[in-house]
């Protein structure tokens, strides 16, 4: 195939407001919205590969969003010239300008994908491999509530064909496992239930927890 260089990369933010109102973490953290960055990668015959990262939460996970920007604005130079289609490539030369900081690259990498897919004309994940067709169970992020508002909370989501339910944990032991007992009251054959403190529980929290949960429960 013929080569076809990276021209120019732009940046854009954009708040990304919860569909939900505000999303709750373990101990008390709230999202109203998250801050995202968009990569438009353009290159020198006119196509353009969209990327986007948006780490959840400087209080959650050891990345932020202008740690990401940062990030990006330090491999940009080094991507220009090249050809996006050589994924492999790419993702060497991102390693060489800088390390770690995998949210940064991974905008870039997507947006490269997007025109490897868009210079064939074929989706991306026939280019990584192709489709299966397997149907597969979604799971949904329970919102924090009261214990006796969960079991409604619930069956709102049941309704929507979500047969996976991640409870929220970290708070008081006695009452996150109030909550989850309710959660669970109706569960179905095909269902599952697990628990996610959020990297909020210490040691001692997390076994004293383990001793108050119900049985049911697929993993922690």
């Amino acid at each position: 195939m013929s080569e076809i260089k990276i021209k120019k990369i732009d940046v854009f933010q954009l708040d990304m407001l919860y569909s939900g109102g505000i999303y709750y973490l373990s101990g008390g953290r709230e999202y109203p919205s998250f801050d995202g960055t968009f990569v438009r990668i353009t290159t020198d015959n006119g196509l353009e590969g969209w990327g986007e990262s948006t780490p959840f939460g400087a209080n959650f996970i050891a990345s932020h969003a202008l740690g990401v920007r940062a990030g990006i604005a330090e491999i940009v130079p080094k991507l220009i010239g090249l050809d996006p289609r050589r994924v492999d490539r790419i993702n060497d030369v991102m390693d060489d300008a800088l390390m770690g900081h995998e949210h940064a690259k991974a905008a870039l990498d997507v947006a490269c994908w997007d025109i490897f897919g868009k210079s064939t004309g074929l989706p991306v994940c026939e280019l990584l491999g192709g489709r299966t067709d397997m149907k597969l169970p979604i799971i949904t992020s329970l919102v924090v509530k009261r214990p006796g508002e969960m079991r409604t909370h619930v069956e709102e989501y049941r309704q929507k064909g979500f047969r996976g339910f991640s409870v929220k944990v970290g708070g008081e032991a006695v009452v996150d496992a109030a909550r989850i007992v309710e959660a669970m009251k109706d569960k179905k054959p095909d269902e599952w239930f697990v628990v996610d403190a959020n990297g909020g529980l210490t040691v001692e929290d997390a076994l004293r927890m383990l001793r108050l949960l119900p049985e049911g429960l697929d993993f922690y």
